[in-house]
């Protein structure tokens, strides 16, 4: 399976997510905590991705690339007394592994976080609310003038559906790197 190393994308499986501080440094809750004002205490839309969810997912590595099935667990659980979501993503395809870790809290009506991934690609999270989810644009946290990726997280009972798109930097186009249904 090709690797990509351009940011807007999701290094080795559209979820790579990209998401962290810098390489030298792993995401902390300290270091996300600074990026927030006034964290928001156990914020409801967060409360809702707690708990331990898996599933089957499909990921792209290109807009022309064909979709790779994966299965994912997703883990999460407060942390900072209630103030920040610590996330934790795991996917396994045929040729596609990757582990993903950060934390995302809220601000104002603004959430923010960081991830660091197994295959190094790290970004910044920030995003708003969007229906019975959130809308998270991630940038790559050491090219911010990269491409940036969008990743959709919506909550219906006992069932979380995500989905990042990326910019294909050979072919320009944006496409689904990964989706994904999970279950508790």
């Amino acid at each position: 399976m090709k690797i990509r190393t351009a940011l807007g994308f999701v290094t080795l499986a559209g979820v790579s997510l990209m998401l962290a501080i810098a390489p030298a440094q792993a995401v902390t809750e300290t270091s996300v905590l600074r990026m927030l004002k006034s964290p928001k205490i156990s914020d409801k839309t967060l409360g809702s991705l707690m708990g331990n969810w898996r599933g089957r997912g499909k990921l792209r590595t290109g807009s022309n690339e064909k979709p790779e099935t994966t299965q994912c667990r997703f883990n999460n659980k407060w942390t900072a007394n209630g103030k920040l979501a610590h996330l934790r993503l795991s996917c396994r395809g045929t040729d596609a592994k990757f582990n993903a870790e950060g934390y995302l809290g809220r601000s104002g009506n603004e959430y923010r976080g960081a991830w660091s991934t197994s295959t190094g690609r790290d970004a910044f999270m920030t995003g708003r609310r969007s229906g019975s989810g959130l809308r998270l644009t991630l940038t790559n946290s050491r090219s911010p003038g990269a491409a940036k990726s969008t990743l959709t997280l919506r909550v219906s009972g006992r069932r979380i559906v995500a989905r990042l798109t990326a910019r294909d930097p050979d072919t320009g186009r944006t496409f689904t790197a990964f989706s994904t249904t999970l279950k508790r």
